[in-house]
This record gives C-alpha cells, sequence and structure tokens, in this order.
C-alpha cells in the first residue's frame, strides 16, 4: 500500500502456521512501513516519521481485526 506519494509502503503478511497444539490454528499477521525512497525526510523529521509509521500500522492492525477475534483477545487477556 503506497503512501506519501509512494515515498513509503505499508507491507502486510498473512500467514498459516503449524500450530504447536493440536486443534489450534497458527497464524502470523506481519505489517511493516517501509521508506521506499532514499533519504526520502530530513533527518530532524526523523520522530514524526516513525510516529506515522506507527500510527499506519496500528490503524491497518485495528481495521483488520474482526469482532470474533476481538473477543478472543479479550478473553484472553
Amino acid at each position: 500500500m503506497p503512501h506519501n506519494n509512494k515515498r513509503d509502503v505499508l507491507w502486510k503478511r498473512l500467514m498459516s502456521l503449524v500450530s504447536d497444539k493440536e486443534g489450534f490454528r497458527s497464524m502470523l499477521f506481519d505489517l511493516n512501513f517501509i521508506m521506499n525512497k532514499p533519504l526520502g525526510i530530513e533527518f530532524e523529521n526523523v520522530n514524526q516519521w516513525l510516529e506515522q509509521a506507527h500510527d499506519h500500522i496500528n490503524n491497518l492492525f485495528e481495521i483488520s481485526l474482526t469482532d470474533k477475534i476481538k473477543k478472543t483477545f479479550n478473553h484472553a487477556s
């Protein structure tokens, strides 16, 4: 998913994994926000970029969760 005129890319991957426990499913949901262009920002703006990257990852994670999985996470905590 390109962001900021294709300077940044939000990369996502969902994979099924072999579970250690019988009757359970294991999944890998991997999210990465990368700068696609070398020297895309000034050094002074690195903290702002990191905050934006973190926000993009959190937003994608939140909208990816179904109600069923949210209930599972709430039950486990």
